[in-house]
């Protein structure tokens, strides 16, 4: 989310906050804002595939792809 970009880019949604200062989330997820303190947010992954295919594979699967 973009809350301070000018409209053209931050999008009809808006943030709310969570249980976790700092931490904002969609207003379309309220349950979230609830559990936040619960989960951890990944901002980035790293692998040695040439494709998004295949990191995206191994990412969610724990396993090489074939």
């Amino acid at each position: 989310m973009k809350p301070d970009a000018p409209s053209d880019y931050r999008g009809d949604f808006r943030p709310i906050s969570t249980n976790v200062s700092g931490l904002d989330v969609c207003e379309l997820m309220p349950l979230h804002a609830k559990l936040a303190h619960k989960y951890n947010i990944i901002r980035s992954v790293h692998h040695g595939f040439a494709d998004h295919g295949g990191g995206h594979k191994k990412f969610l699967t724990g396993r090489d792809p074939r």
